[in-house]
């Protein structure tokens, strides 16, 4: 059979049932990944929700804690493998040199015979691909066999610490969820062929974006934060033409006034090309705040705007107020 269909019961012995027709068929339309050239291909990545800490390092070994993902290798028509990880695995990690940090790759590798891999045992195991010390150091070369890497376990020098790891594989949804990568090269290596319309999140922190595919490129939709502190500011932003994103400022903030009703606001975020304009609006009692920009300072706009508080025509005087705004820059 050519077209495969699960799950359906064979009658007299047919249809005949084997992995890859339960792969392409139970899996693939279910999973993301399919391409021009490998419509039945997948992604390799590890199920949503998955926590980095699945991957862990100590001073002698790496270990892999129980989860599940699903594992590409790349073949024609081989199809996407789901896995699962029931038990703890580890694998021995190399000393560390006396002065110099490095890097090493932990990934999985699946084998199978049918499916032109080696031996006669279908398999998938834990490797880790040791990399160079160095003063910069780097990930190694990805092996070939590495069908999925995991993560960076980073090894300090000698005596200098424990060695810590940096989660790299995508985490994945359904066909058409959202995944999120550690890097935009990740993601472009994960997804070679988008579709118009397709979404993805890279980085994380103050570095996490929101990206949608055009048809012809990404385009960077928002890079979010919540800022702690009063008023929990939230910043976005946008591709703009000049390069730079736009990022937009909303929030509320307790401000200290002199006894001419002059206040400072201090964004959660500096803008780095500096202020467009904001309009601030009073949060408590009768005051009206007439927003302006302080021109021909280093950091006008950049990181604080200027207000004066006023009921009516006089000033308020000093104190305590706070101020409702809406800040956009570059």
């Amino acid at each position: 059979m050519t077209i495969h269909a699960w799950p359906l019961d064979a009658v007299d012995g047919s249809p005949a049932y084997h992995g890859r027709s339960l792969r392409l068929a139970g899996l693939a339309p279910l999973m993301p990944g399919a391409t021009a050239t490998r419509p039945l291909g997948g992604v390799s990545c590890v199920r949503p929700g998955t926590p980095d800490s699945v991957l862990a390092a100590s001073s002698t070994q790496v270990t892999l804690h129980p989860h599940a993902g699903q594992i590409d290798i790349g073949l024609g028509l081989s199809g996407p493998y789901g896995y699962a990880v029931e038990a703890d695995e580890q694998v021995a990690l190399s000393a560390a040199h006396a002065s110099y940090t490095r890097w090493d790759l932990a990934y999985l590798t699946l084998n199978d015979p049918a499916e032109g891999g080696t031996g006669s045992a279908p398999e998938v195991t834990f490797h880790v691909a040791v990399g160079t010390a160095a003063a910069s150091p780097a990930d190694p070369a990805v092996p070939s066999d590495a069908h999925l890497v995991l993560g960076r376990v980073v090894v300090p020098p000698a005596g200098t610490g424990d060695p810590s790891v940096v989660w790299l594989a995508p985490r994945m949804a359904g066909a058409d969820g959202v995944p999120h990568f550690a890097t935009a090269s990740a993601r472009d290596a994960a997804v070679p062929s988008p579709w118009a319309g397709q979404a993805a999140t890279t980085g994380s922190g103050s570095g996490l974006s929101w990206w949608v595919h055009d048809g012809s490129q990404w385009e960077q939709l928002a890079r979010l934060w919540r800022a702690a502190g009063d008023g929990d500011d939230v910043v976005a932003g946008g591709p703009w033409p000049s390069g730079s994103p736009l990022l937009l400022q909303v929030g509320s903030a307790v401000i200290s006034l002199d006894v001419n009703g002059y206040g400072s606001i201090t964004w959660p975020r500096a803008f780095p090309s500096g202020l467009i304009g904001f309009v601030a609006f009073n949060g408590d009692g009768a005051a009206r705040p007439n927003g302006y920009i302080v021109p021909g300072t280093a950091t006008s706009g950049s990181v604080q705007g200027h207000i004066r508080m006023m009921v009516g025509a006089a000033a308020v005087g000093s104190g305590q107020a706070r101020v409702n705004y809406i800040a956009a820059g570059w």
